[in-house]
């Protein structure tokens, strides 16, 4: 059965607006997709610069794609045309999206939520930097019916942030797949990247600057055992370009040093590359609010702990998890990277065994999908 088809049979819409193509096929959006699709919504999907077509987004997950602009003529135009009356539900993420969302949920009757994947607060600003458009994204999250959060511990952020009121609905659904598995095996990869068997695979993934913590790891090299191996994995078009060509030049100095650049394939098979490592390094040391509260907001994260790969991460009370469920190890500065590859790669099994645990008793994204579901048809029906 073709994606039109399916669309045909459905007989409610969605309207989700994403910031840009680029986030196309993230984990936090693939759970969104999905509980919208077991409720039998036709999902169409707004972002700038796409063509209009039918795709399957995630495996049996059929959306369809339309461009739009965040541009303010553009949403005066659309306030204007009735064919958004078909829409039941408006969805948008952080920050012009909601803008967007909110106005048309206004206009034309539809119920509207919020999916905060990122909170622009001290000093972190978004998209939405005019007057105007910051007061459209707030007002359309005050008229959400429910928030969409990636992590419970940033939810007094999106109130400040946001205006809300302490009787606002949020629902945690962390940036993990749920459904969707990575392609392709770890031999399959670990063979791509020319690995023997006997090295130790760290994995650095997604956006590569200072306030990730990539100078840490470029400064550790000198003090790891020989046989590990480094792998750079720049993520998307926010890669510290000077960072990059560091790391490129590196990479042609050292063997020790994978360097893959930039994110051509989709964001499954980009993330698949991480099945050739053994140990994901997650660090966020800028002092802006949200990175100091990631918890289950982090992409990486959630990657290495569905692989079942222990973490080294940077400390913050949102990752306490990880060593409450021996699933990786929380250091303070670079010169603990060593100690810390040490400790897991001396207990691996366990630590390996750890990390699947958490991924499945803390969370557990089957769970939270079928919550997600709930949430949203418990607002059709009020």
């Amino acid at each position: 059965m073709t994606a039109d088809c399916l669309a045909d049979q459905r007989n409610k819409k969605a309207a989700y607006f994403l910031l840009t193509s680029e986030y196309l096929g993230r984990p936090l959006d693939e759970g969104v997709i999905r509980a919208l699709l077991a409720l039998d919504y036709q999902v169409d999907l707004f972002a700038p610069g796409l063509t209009p077509a039918a795709t399957q987004l995630f495996p049996g997950a059929f959306v369809t794609l339309f461009p739009c602009e965040y541009r303010l003529q553009w949403l005066i135009n659309q306030l204007l045309r009735r064919e958004w009356h078909h829409y039941e539900l408006f969805l948008g993420t952080s920050d012009l999206p909601m803008a967007i969302a909110g106005a048309l949920s206004k206009r034309f009757g539809g119920r509207c939520i919020a999916v905060c994947d990122e909170i622009f607060l001290g000093g972190y600003e978004g998209n939405a930097r005019k007057g105007y458009w910051k007061y459209l994204v707030r007002r359309g999250m005050q008229q959400a019916a429910m928030t969409i959060i990636t992590d419970l511990c940033r939810v007094d952020l999106q109130q400040r942030y946001a205006g809300l009121g302490p009787k606002h609905r949020f629902l945690e659904y962390p940036c993990c797949y749920c459904e969707t598995d990575f392609q392709h095996t770890r031999k399959y990869w670990k063979d791509y990247l020319g690995l023997r068997s006997d090295n130790l695979t760290l994995s650095f993934s997604g956006h590569t600057s200072t306030s990730t913590g990539a100078h840490w790891v470029i400064n550790s090299l000198d003090r790891l055992p020989p046989q590990i191996r480094i792998l750079f994995q720049p993520g998307g078009s926010g890669a510290d370009p000077f960072m990059s060509a560091v790391l490129r030049h590196l990479s042609n100095l050292d063997d020790r040093v994978l360097f893959i650049p930039g994110r051509n394939s989709s964001f499954v098979e980009a993330m698949s590359l991480n099945l050739a490592s053994d140990i994901g390094l997650v660090f966020y040391l800028s002092p802006k609010p949200q990175f100091q509260r990631m918890g289950l907001s982090s992409n990486k994260l959630c990657m290495y702990l569905k692989m079942a790969r222990p973490v080294i991460a940077s400390r913050q009370p949102s990752f306490d998890f990880l060593e409450e469920h021996k699933a990786g190890v929380l250091i303070e500065s670079e010169e603990e990277i060593p100690d810390a590859v040490e400790q897991i790669a001396s207990s691996y099994a366990a630590y390996s065994l750890g990390a699947e645990d958490c991924f499945h008793k803390f969370i557990r994204p089957r769970e939270r999908l079928e919550s997600l579901s709930s949430a949203i048809l418990d607002l059709s029906r009020r």
